[in-house]
């Protein structure tokens, strides 16, 4: 058993039990450790998540600003239609 036993389980641990709960028994009771390269890996995916969520927030404000922009243009052709009748 690990030295580090705690008699509370964090809101990650819930995930990490979640994803695999026999990966959270080794690392949380018999406290075994990832190996280095799987660490480097898991860095690698946290980085690579984090750049593509950047992505998706860009693309979900050009969206809002192309709504905006199609917004604007509809209110301007319907003044105009009441503007020439």
């Amino acid at each position: 058993m690990s030295d580090e036993w705690r008699p509370y389980v964090s809101a990650s641990e819930v995930g990490d039990y979640l994803y695999c709960n026999h990966q959270w028994w080794l690392k949380r009771v018999e406290g075994v450790k990832p190996l280095a390269e799987s660490v480097q890996r898991m860095e690698e995916g946290t980085h690579f998540h984090d750049e593509h969520w950047q992505d998706v927030r860009k693309v979900v404000r050009n969206e809002k600003v192309l709504y905006a922009i199609g917004a604007l243009i509809i209110t301007m052709m319907i003044l105009l239609l009441l503007l020439t009748f």
